[in-house]
């Protein structure tokens, strides 16, 4: 019998408040975008992704836990704040839209991210391909959603006021167990590494 697998990532959690924010800026954007052109993400799913890591078998569940563990704790603890809203690839082309983080901020989330590569890369789990490029994703445009209509949802985004959204405090990173339910989407943390813990 093959060994069973589940779907997992490495993400930023965040604050219940940030979540609310987020959510609140994401309900301003149907009004001005074609029905159901987009999927938006539900607030209590909202996070940053560091790594996503797809299939994994679950008896490497603790292997990767020790090893992010590991990675992160010569980082120190740092905060970001979440600023303005924007499309990949564009918003002539969207495809996601996202909330973005102020420089300092993201700057840190790619040093704690890179670490995230580095530890996991040791267990067979290659670097991403593309930069990695801080953001949180708040919906993706469906596929089946035509060129125009797409077009139209960047032009909402681009009409928005540039916002900040709050600031948090970054202390652990976590890995997340994904499931495709008929709801949607559920998230379960699986383990959580602390930055700036030296105790192991």
């Amino acid at each position: 019998m093959p060994p069973q697998t589940l779907r997992a990532f490495v993400a930023v959690q965040f604050s219940s408040e940030l979540r609310r924010r987020l959510a609140d800026a994401i309900a301003q954007l149907p009004r001005f975008a074609p029905d159901r052109s987009v999927q938006w993400v539900k607030a209590d799913n909202i996070h940053l992704t560091l790594k996503f890591l797809g299939d994994v078998p679950a008896n490497d569940v603790a292997r990767i836990g020790d090893a992010l563990t590991i990675g992160v704790r010569s980082i120190a603890p740092f905060e970001f704040t979440v600023v303005g809203l924007g499309c990949f690839p564009d918003t002539r082309r969207p495809r996601v839209v996202w909330a973005g983080i102020e420089d300092d901020g993201a700057q840190k989330m790619m040093t704690l991210q890179s670490a995230v590569e580095a530890a996991l890369n040791l267990l067979g789990y290659p670097p991403e391909d593309r930069p990695f490029s801080p953001h949180i994703t708040l919906g993706r445009v469906r596929r089946e959603t035509r060129p125009p209509d797409a077009a139209l949802v960047g032009k909402a985004v681009a009409a928005q006021p540039v916002s900040r959204w709050g600031t948090e405090k970054v202390d652990a990173v976590y890995l997340m167990k994904s499931e495709l339910r008929p709801g949607g989407s559920v998230y379960t943390p699986l383990h959580a590494a602390k930055l700036g813990d030296t105790t192991r």
